[in-house]
């Protein structure tokens, strides 16, 4: 293993530690760095898309996602992080498209069927 790979790894753990104890913005600051050092790596891409959403960031993540979901148009974790981007931009139609086109290549996805769910109960209990 290279100096270089043992360095990204650290790195990664440290963005991983911040995470977990909410220090989002430290986080999202050495996932940039990752990215720097590894501009392909779409697991550092999107641990940074999700740190920016969880810190109330939507606008932000929004094109990180965008990118993600584009160039792999199968990932869930990329398509949830889209669908959550647009729907805290107040971009509820293009969030609920993207739920859409996702379940049309991957029907047995577990997650939106239960976050379908979860809106429609939501819109239930305001509409009284």
């Amino acid at each position: 293993m290279t100096d270089s790979c043992r360095d990204s790894e650290k790195l990664f753990s440290k963005a991983m530690d911040f995470f977990r104890e909410e220090k989002l913005r430290e986080a999202a600051d050495l996932y940039r760095e990752l990215i720097t050092s590894d501009p392909d790596n779409r697991l550092f891409k999107l641990m940074l898309g999700w740190t920016i959403l969880l810190d109330d960031r939507p606008e932000e993540s929004l094109p990180i996602f965008e990118s993600l979901a584009s160039k792999y148009p199968k990932w869930k974790r990329a398509s949830l992080g889209l669908f959550h981007s647009l729907w805290d931009t107040e971009q509820e139609v293009a969030a609920l498209e993207e739920m859409k086109r996702f379940l049309v290549i991957k029907p047995d996805s577990r997650e939106y069927p239960t976050l379908r769910r979860e809106l429609l109960a939501e819109l239930d209990e305001k509409l009284g």
